[in-house]
């Protein structure tokens, strides 16, 4: 609900009040900023979607002589509980019994043999398809993202136009910035001075020099003229040195949570435990990987909430730190500031946090909605398993389950948190 229904409209009313109100650049600013990093927590309910497609798309495959083989010694209780079950008289007078005889004869010895079958593959799959309002709901979660990220676009254009006639008009071209920047970056009382590109370098424009460091007399004095050297020169590169190691910690843990198992499917019941029986198993691991595949596995719409799932789990959260780690090494010149602000915004697109949430929310919502699928109402076949596997997990009212998936967190998730 807070997701879904309230957050969403409150985001962009929230949106649209600190672009028209008369606030100060600085307060606008970090509105705009904390509002798309914020904003993305309205994927939750995508993301949940995407998991739900990805974790129903059950497939299985067998030979059907095999299957038969596998089936036969219980075929004459099976087809009588069905039988039982029905309510409607056999044909002929005979009991369900008998009539359960005469089928297995019959398959037996005209259909399922080696003579007149023999090769054969029986596949059957479970699936869930989204109507329209899912993808619908996904597409406005990813416009009113960009959304925010377009509005902080023409702030910063606004800013940086704003900032460079000041700067024009006063004659401070060196910095670029208003008087009141230029006053509080002077070099009194502090020990460097950070000298930037023009107003238009800084926002991705302009053919300005890059940002960088140069020292003023206090720095000089306290030993090191280049600003490489002495206290000053030690400490930055000790915490350049610093910054880069948490990068790439942060990476090699987020690659390494990608390609682990996020959380394993465990599928139970009685229909299950038959199944199981017979060569079917569909309890498995599945990765984060894995997951955005099987979201579009089914084709379609689908395909939106795979690329979706794709760009804010798997593509921005790999390529946020990568661009982290060229601002901090590579000599990009005059590319520096455009870079920075393309890194800022791919922060608001990365969403793996948001996927730690909705995967405590599957493991509750998983459960009653499979339960609901296949029961003793819509299947009568679940009695008749019931009494031969009567120690599978029971239901709230102390009925065997028939057919129930529940998911449960395995290493990747730990590795992500």
């Amino acid at each position: 609900m807070v997701f879904s229904f309230i957050w969403p409209h409150v985001k962009l009313f929230l949106l649209h009040l600190a672009f028209f109100l008369p606030i100060s650049p600085s307060a606008r600013r970090n509105a705009n900023y904390w509002l798309a990093f914020f904003g993305k927590w309205t994927l939750c309910d995508v993301l949940v979607m995407c998991a739900l497609i990805g974790m129903f798309n059950i497939q299985a495959e067998m030979d059907v002589l095999k299957l038969w083989d596998e089936l036969k010694p219980d075929f004459v209780h099976l087809c009588d509980g069905i039988c039982a079950g029905n309510g409607s008289r056999p044909l002929g007078g005979a009991n369900c019994t008998e009539l359960c005889e005469e089928a297995e004869a019959a398959l037996s010895t005209t259909l399922l043999n080696d003579a007149t079958l023999p090769s054969s593959d029986l596949a059957f799959a479970v699936s869930m398809r989204g109507l329209t309002s899912m993808y619908l709901f996904c597409c406005a979660v990813v416009l009113s993202l960009s959304l925010g990220v377009a509005i902080e676009f023409l702030d910063d254009r606004q800013r940086a136009a704003a900032a460079a006639a000041a700067a024009a008009s006063d004659g401070a071209a060196p910095l670029g910035f208003a008087p009141s920047v230029q006053a509080g970056l002077s070099d009194s009382g502090r020990g460097a001075r950070f000298l930037s590109a023009t107003a238009e370098a800084e926002f991705g424009g302009g053919e300005a020099a890059a940002p960088e460091w140069r020292p003023s007399a206090a720095a000089a004095a306290v030993g090191g003229g280049s600003g490489g050297g002495g206290v000053r020169g030690l400490w930055r590169r000790h915490e350049r040195a610093a910054h880069t190691a948490l990068v790439l910690l942060q990476l090699t843990l987020t690659v390494a949570a990608m390609c682990s198992p996020l959380f394993m499917r465990h599928v139970d019941g009685t229909l299950t435990a038959a199944l199981k029986d017979r060569g079917f198993d569909f309890d498995g691991q599945v990765s984060m990987i894995q997951m955005g595949v099987l979201a579009g596995a089914a084709g379609g719409w689908d395909y939106l909430m795979a690329t979706t799932y794709w760009s804010f789990c798997i593509v921005c959260p790999v390529v946020r730190p990568l661009s982290l780690l060229l601002l901090l090494h590579a000599p990009l010149g005059k590319w520096r500031p455009l870079l920075h602000r393309l890194s800022r915004y791919l922060s608001y697109f990365y969403a793996i946090e948001v996927m730690l949430l909705a995967v405590p929310l599957m493991h509750d919502s998983f459960g009653p909605m499979s339960q609901s699928l296949v029961n003793r109402n819509n299947l009568p076949l679940c009695d008749t398993l019931a009494a031969l596997y009567p120690h599978v997990k029971k239901n709230a009212v102390g009925d065997p389950l028939c057919f129930s998936i529940e998911v449960n967190v395995d290493v990747g998730y730990w590795l992500a948190a």
